[in-house]
């Protein structure tokens, strides 16, 4: 055979190949690359469509059989069955099901009013309904945009961009937020020429109703984009999850109904009997079709079959029914593979052949869940933030931004496991000087699954060393009126100005004198007050308060008897002291903490001698309350060489397990 007639042939091979690939898609719908269909008044009469000026025009249409935009009359109607609308609901919900956490980062400056205020005002918003509906939508017609409604904003001016500046928005008039389903809308201006402009194919303008609204005024969602040529098609919108699922779930369909079917008629029952003269055709099938109805009448379990003992048989075929659910259970894991979600998520059942707790499946959905919301929301969210502050505020801080929450939920036994990892860590950081006290209480407040949110950071516990002394304080303490408060009558001082260990005075007093004389000499002496607090300061700072602060500041030694006086109680000593007792020891303490110590020290007199006094049940001493700040006093010091001896000053708050 020649070349010439070799190549003829396969000319018309190939031509019958084609014909015949053609004739496959013959029942299938032709789309073409033409705008959708929208409803009338979308697009204002005579008006430009963003893809007129485009070059493509219908190029490529012919390739295209049972592939293409679908239409929002048809994927209205698959909303409507379950199928479709369980993944639209299901991925809406878990991208909104934990939501957002706003937080300040990069400055020290304290932003929590701020975030509360803002907090409330995206709650006031309802913008996590919103962006729920939002999402929702866009999985059922891929698209969806939501309209911010500004205070002055209307008109013409919506065709302008939107700046976010303090200018262009004025504080308070963020009016809400609306969500508008895609057909409603259509591109009114868009870049269909450029492809090396970054706007290429993306809408400036969208017609609403015949209105013209800028680009920027609006949150657009499309989380499935299809190509350029095809953007047109599909209303500048992506292709929707629902259309996406279309063959998935007519499978899952089909395979339902046709086990259905199988099951219903599994069983094959039949008499044998002689069929020679009705297919010679000597006899009339009349009394064949007699035999067929008699038997249907009492075919049912509770019937009466009746055969000719000669002539007749009866038999049955039962299809196997074994791997029926094997093909159920395939054909709906694959009716879930698009959207990547699990069937336990999906349709609440754990597929068969999985393991049982789904815990796998389920963190890897959550990662896609995680990329679906910095993906599609993170944008929107970011730009929603800055509009929202200047609505409250009158202008953007930029420290303040917002986390997607996690969605996985830990047990209480993780939760544990967690804290007391981060317990570990703080003290290492404590020990080492790296953090204050103040702010791991700072941290602990601010987190609201540590068990102490919401504590007073400023209310630091003190070590016992502020209030406690070896071998200083007597085992009973001292004697009080029914009311339980400081009765000084039942302690007369001695000459040397020290308190007696009570009575009424007379006698009693006096033998209690003797025994206390006649001790100290078994005992030789009194502990020796240390050197660092021996210095006295003299009688000129009696009971002057703020002044003798002052004075054991600059001196940095000594101590100065009756430094404080407060009515019905006496006077109160002030040592210079150490870096376990005295003023020297306070300062150390408030300075850890990263307090002014100047600031905190300004009004001490005024917190012993105005402020609440009371008696600590576990200490013995005196602790007087004032401006959140707590002053300790204990009743006597180094062998009652030094009398009523103030040993602690911090901000605390009130508490109420005292006498």
């Amino acid at each position: 055979m020649s070349k010439k007639k070799d190549k003829k042939a396969q000319k018309k091979q190939r031509k019958r190949l084609l014909i015949r690939a053609q004739s496959q898609y013959a029942d299938l719908p032709e789309y073409t690359l033409n705008p959708p269909d929208l409803p009338q008044g979308v697009v204002p009469q005579g008006a430009t469509m963003a893809m007129d000026s485009s070059p493509i025009g219908n190029f490529g249409a012919d390739f295209f059989w049972g592939t293409g935009f679908i239409g929002y009359p048809k994927l209205a109607e698959l909303a409507q069955i379950d199928e479709y609308r369980a993944v639209a609901e299901t991925t809406a919900k878990e991208m909104t099901r934990e939501w957002i956490e706003f937080k300040s980062i990069g400055d020290d400056a304290d932003n929590s009013q701020q975030i509360k205020e803002i907090e409330t005002y995206f709650g006031k918003l309802n913008v996590r309904q919103i962006f729920r509906q939002a999402i929702e939508t866009e999985h059922l017609f891929g698209r969806s945009q939501i309209l911010l409604k500004i205070k002055g904003h209307d008109g013409e001016k919506l065709k302008n961009p939107l700046v976010i500046d303090p200018r262009t928005i004025e504080q308070g008039s963020l009016k809400a937020l609306v969500n508008i389903e895609p057909m409603w809308t259509s591109p009114a201006l868009a870049n269909t020429h450029d492809p090396t402009e970054p706007d290429f194919y993306k809408p400036k303008q969208w017609y609403i109703m015949g209105q013209t609204v800028h680009d920027d005024r609006l949150f657009t969602l499309v989380s499935r984009p299809v190509p350029d040529m095809l953007k047109p098609a599909y209303n500048f919108g992506g292709v929707s999850m629902s259309q996406l699922m279309m063959p998935y779930v007519n499978r899952w369909l089909r395979t339902v109904n046709s086990v259905s079917d199988l099951v219903n008629s599994f069983s094959l029952s039949g008499i044998k009997t002689s069929m020679q003269d009705i297919l010679s055709g000597g006899c009339d099938d009349v009394n064949l079709q007699a035999r067929a109805d008699l038997y249907n009448q009492y075919r049912d379990n509770r019937g009466l079959m009746l055969l000719d003992k000669e002539e007749e048989e009866f038999f049955q075929f039962n299809t196997p029914l074994s791997t029926l659910d094997a093909l159920l259970a395939q054909a709906q894991e694959q009716m879930a593979a698009p959207s990547h979600t699990p069937l336990v998520k999906l349709l609440g059942i754990t597929p068969s052949g999985l393991n049982a707790s789904s815990e796998g499946e389920i963190a890897v959905y959550y990662d896609w869940i995680k990329s679906l919301q910095e993906n599609l929301l993170r944008e929107p969210l970011t730009k929603l933030l800055k509009i929202v502050q200047l609505h409250l505020f009158g202008e953007i801080n930029d420290n303040i931004t917002f986390e997607f929450k996690p969605l996985a939920q830990m047990s209480e036994l993780d939760q544990t496991t967690i804290r007391k990892t981060e317990c570990d860590i703080d003290v290492a950081y404590l020990q080492n000087g790296v953090i204050s006290d103040v702010e791991v209480r700072t941290k602990l407040a601010a987190n609201a699954q540590s068990g102490f949110n919401g504590i007073d950071v400023d209310d630091v516990p003190e070590n016992n060393d502020d209030t406690t002394f070896s071998g200083s304080l007597n085992d009973e303490p001292p004697a009080q009126d029914s009311d339980n408060n400081w009765d000084e009558s039942q302690h007369p001082r001695d000459e040397n100005g020290q308190f007696q260990s009570g009575g009424t005075g007379g006698q009693g007093n006096h033998e209690t004198a003797q025994q206390t004389e006649q001790s100290d000499h078994a005992e030789n002496k009194p502990p020796p007050i240390p050197a660092d607090i021996q210095g006295f300061l003299g009688t000129e700072y009696h009971a002057k308060g703020q002044e003798a602060v002052n004075k054991l500041l600059t001196e940095q030694n000594g101590h100065i008897k009756g430094a404080f006086h407060r009515e019905g109680f006496g006077d109160i000593d002030l040592i210079w002291g150490n870096d376990d007792v005295g003023l020297k020891h306070i300062i150390k303490r408030r300075a850890e903490q990263g307090i002014d110590t100047d600031d905190f020290l300004s009004d001490l007199n005024e917190v012993i001698t105005k402020g609440n006094l009371e008696r600590s049940e576990s200490t013995g001493n005196f602790e007087i309350w004032h401006n959140k700040k707590m002053a300790i006093i204990a009743p006597e010091f180094k062998g009652n060489r030094l009398m009523f001896l103030l040993t602690a000053f911090k901000s605390r708050k009130q508490t109420t397990n005292k006498k």
